[in-house]
């Protein structure tokens, strides 16, 4: 995400390329949730809630604007 980028700019983009991976990974989790429960594949989202209901009821309880908020003000952070 940050190659060929040097100072700031590489520090931004790195932060940025690192959140987005997270972000995709955990959706594919929650996509792959019963589908993983069900086959008994490995799910990170699995492995620390124990369940799908327990998972899902986890989930749904996030407060969205807090989670970017949480997400901006790191890469803020990251790149001070």
């Amino acid at each position: 995400f940050s190659f060929g980028f040097q100072g700031d700019r590489e520090k931004i983009l790195s932060a940025i390329g690192e959140k987005i991976g997270r972000l995709l990974y955990t959706l594919d989790a929650l996509d792959d949730l019963e589908k993983d429960e069900k086959s008994g594949a490995f799910n990170p989202i699995l492995k620390e809630y124990g369940s799908s209901l327990k998972a899902k009821s986890a989930f749904s309880q996030l407060d969205i604007v807090l989670s970017f908020y949480n997400l901006t003000e790191h890469i803020i952070n990251t790149i001070h």
